[in-house]
């Protein structure tokens, strides 16, 4: 264990005794990291604002539930628990489910008709949902494959054949793109 961790452990024990400046320090030491989740997640700067501020909720009242492991699956758990929510909260604000098609149809003709900004980012639009929330774990938000394992309840052995996977994919879409 080295300085980092015995910090880390140090902050979470004052956390869960209620010390508001470990908090602050603990959150400090991760809202880079949780706020690049939430962004890449939305493409939404505004949203991932929110999501972190939501986040930093969620984690103040479940910070004494934390009992071993790896800490930083732990808060990815939390951050995609946040984000979920957030995709469920605005499939329910929708009107209806017709009008939820005709936006979504909308959205989808002009997010194809729109040049994103790299061809990585063209690549990762191209993913399905899951092996895109994979990937942002593990290179937007610096993630372990064992920490992605925890956070998402599957075996690493998973984690890493699906990542793998939408790399090839991404790499596919990428030469693709430039011929």
């Amino acid at each position: 264990m080295n300085a980092g961790d015995i910090n880390k452990e140090n902050l979470i024990a004052g956390c869960k005794k209620g010390d508001q400046d470990a908090y602050r320090q603990l959150v400090d030491m991760y809202s880079d990291k949780i706020y690049g989740y939430f962004a890449a997640c939305t493409r939404n700067p505004e949203a991932a604002e929110e999501l972190l501020s939501e986040f930093y909720l969620k984690l103040l009242k479940s910070i004494k539930s934390y009992k071993n492991g790896s800490f930083e699956a732990w808060i990815f758990k939390i951050a995609g628990s946040v984000y979920y929510d957030y995709l469920r909260k605005i499939i329910r604000e929708r009107e209806n489910y017709s009008r939820y098609c005709e936006e979504k149809e909308y959205l989808d003709r002009r997010q194809d008709s729109a040049e994103p900004e790299t061809d990585v980012d063209k690549a990762v639009s191209e993913l399905d949902e899951d092996s895109r929330n994979l990937v942002m774990l593990r290179y937007y938000s610096d993630m372990s494959f064992k920490e992605i394992a925890e956070a998402t309840g599957r075996p690493v052995g998973t984690v890493l054949t699906k990542i793998h996977r939408a790399l090839k994919k991404m790499k596919t879409v990428i030469e693709n793109e430039s011929r």
